[in-house]
C-alpha cells in the first residue's frame, strides 16, 4: 500500500451556512449599575441565560468578567483570583445541571495541571501571579497595592459545561420561561479567597463590582435553524455529553511521629466514571489569616507527607501496585500525568520550582493524588468505570506521616469527575441523565 504526504494533497475549501457570530455581555439578575457584591453583603451572583433565538452558545469562549478590589493594600487576593465556593446551574425548567462545591479548590487542582507551555498566556488576565513574584517581576506589596485600588479579572468558569467543546442550542432550551438555564455563583469567605502580604494583621475584605458574562453566541438565519433542528434531532431528544465533578470531603486525625493507615471511602452511583483528584489540606487554613495560596500537603517536604497509597474499587486495585513515595512523589506525580495523557504533551505547572535550585511545587505546597478509570483517553468514547451496580465505594488507603510532634486534622477533598448526558426534550426541558 502506498499513501501521499499531506503535504501534497491541498485543502479544499466548502462555503459555510449563512452564520452570524454575536458577543453578548449578559449582566447579572440581581444587579444594578452600582452593585457590589461581598461575602458580608449581596454574596450571590445570579445569571439567567436568555433562549436565544436561533441561537447557540459557544461555551469555551464564554467568560466571567469582574472589578476585584480589596479593601486595604496590606491584604491581596490569592492566586487565581478565588472568590467564588460554589457554582450552581440550573436549566430553565428548574433541573440541576452542575453542582459544584469546593469550587476554589477544583480551580486550584486545574490550574497546577495546567501545561506551562499554555498556562503563562492566561496568568495576568485570570489573576495568577504566583510565577511573576517568585521571578521578582513582582512583589506581593505591589499586588497588593494594584488590588486595592481594584483590578479587573476574567475568569474561565472550570465547571464541565464550560469546557465542553460542544456548542449549546439555548434556541431549543426554551421550556423555563424564556429562559435556558440559570448560573448562580455564591462568593467565599475573605479569609479562604485571600492572603497577607508583608504586612500582616489587617482584616480582609474584598469586593466585585462591573460584574458581566460575556457570551459568545452563534445565530442562524430561522430557516437555516429549522434545517438544522431537524437534520440534528428530527423531533426526537437531543443528548449532549459533557463531564462534570462532585467535591466529597473527609476528616484524617494525623498523629506526630509514627506513620499511620488511613481510609477514605467515596460513594459515587455513575455510569461513567473517569477520574478522581485528592488534595489535602489543613483543617485550621480555612479560617487562619496566612501569607500564602491553597497549602495542598502530603509532599515529601510539606510536614505532613503521604508516604504510600493505592486506589480501590471492589476487586480491582488502581495502580495495580501500590505506590511507595518514601523515596520522593516522583511517581505520583507520574501517575497523575499518565491519568491525564500528559506524558508526551507538556509539564504540568506543579511539577515547576519556584527558584532555581528549590524542591518541585508538588513536594512542598502542591501535592496531590489523580487516577484515571477510563479505558481510552478519546473522549469521543465511552470508557469510564460503571459504579451504579454494586454500590461499592471508591476506596483511597494511604499511610501518612507527620515528622513533627503534635497533631493536626487533615481535610481530604476529592473531586470526582463522571460523565452524563445533557438531555434537551422537545419542548425546551432539560435534565441530566446517566448514559444509557
Amino acid at each position: 500500500m502506498s499513501g501521499i504526504p499531506k503535504s501534497l494533497i491541498p485543502n479544499q475549501k466548502v462555503k459555510s451556512i449563512p452564520l452570524k457570530r454575536k458577543i453578548i455581555e449578559l449582566l447579572p439578575a440581581n444587579s444594578s449599575s452600582a452593585t457590589q457584591y461581598s461575602p458580608s453583603s449581596n454574596s450571590r451572583i445570579i445569571f439567567n441565560v436568555p433562549a436565544y433565538e436561533n441561537c447557540s452558545l459557544d461555551m469555551s469562549q464564554t467568560f466571567l468578567r469582574f472589578l476585584a478590589t480589596s479593601t486595604s493594600a496590606n491584604n491581596l487576593f490569592k492566586d487565581g483570583i478565588p472568590v467564588f465556593n460554589r457554582i450552581l446551574i440550573k436549566s430553565g425548567n428548574g433541573s440541576v445541571i452542575e453542582d459544584i462545591t469546593d469550587f476554589h479548590l477544583l480551580e486550584r487542582v486545574f490550574n497546577l495541571l495546567k501545561d506551562t507551555t499554555s498556562k503563562s498566556v492566561d496568568d495576568t488576565l485570570e489573576g495568577y501571579y504566583d510565577s511573576k513574584v517568585d521571578s521578582t517581576d513582582l512583589t506581593t506589596a505591589d499586588v497588593g497595592t494594584l488590588q486595592n485600588v481594584g483590578r479587573t479579572y476574567i475568569k474561565r468558569l472550570c465547571s464541565g459545561l464550560f469546557y465542553n467543546e460542544n456548542s449549546l442550542p439555548l434556541h431549543l432550551m426554551s421550556g423555563g420561561g424564556g429562559f435556558a438555564m440559570s448560573i448562580e455563583l455564591y462568593l467565599n469567605t475573605s479569609r479562604e479567597s485571600m492572603k497577607e502580604t508583608a504586612t500582616a494583621g489587617t482584616a480582609m475584605g474584598y469586593s466585585l463590582s462591573n460584574v458581566v458574562m460575556q457570551l459568545c453566541v452563534t445565530e442562524l438565519e430561522s430557516d437555516v435553524c429549522s434545517k438544522y433542528d431537524e437534520a440534528l434531532c428530527s423531533g426526537q431528544a437531543l443528548k449532549i455529553p459533557f463531564s462534570t465533578v462532585r467535591s466529597h470531603v473527609s476528616s484524617l486525625s494525623v498523629q506526630g511521629g509514627a506513620i499511620a493507615n488511613h481510609n477514605i471511602f467515596v460513594s459515587e452511583s455513575v455510569q461513567d466514571l473517569q477520574k478522581v483528584f485528592t488534595v489535602f489540606r489543613d483543617s485550621s487554613a480555612s479560617s487562619a489569616a496566612s501569607a500564602n495560596d491553597f497549602v495542598l500537603l502530603g509532599g515529601q517536604e510539606a510536614g505532613v507527607k503521604v508516604n504510600t497509597y493505592q486506589y480501590r474499587y471492589s476487586t480491582n486495585y488502581y495502580p495495580a501496585q501500590r505506590v511507595d513515595l518514601s523515596g520522593g512523589s516522583v511517581q505520583s506525580l507520574m501517575n497523575v500525568m499518565d491519568s491525564l495523557y500528559m506524558v508526551k504533551s507538556g509539564t504540568p505547572f506543579l511539577a515547576t520550582s519556584r527558584a532555581a535550585g528549590l524542591e518541585p511545587r508538588y513536594e512542598t505546597d502542591a501535592f496531590m493524588l489523580v487516577q484515571s478509570f477510563e479505558g481510552s483517553g478519546d473522549n469521543r468514547l465511552i470508557s469510564g468505570m460503571n459504579t451504579s451496580s454494586s454500590g461499592s465505594p471508591i476506596q483511597l488507603d494511604l499511610t501518612i506521616q507527620k515528622p513533627a510532634a503534635g497533631a493536626i486534622t487533615l481535610q481530604a477533598f476529592t473531586f470526582v469527575e463522571s460523565g452524563y448526558n445533557l438531555v434537551i426534550n422537545p419542548g425546551g426541558s432539560v435534565s441530566l441523565v446517566n448514559y444509557e
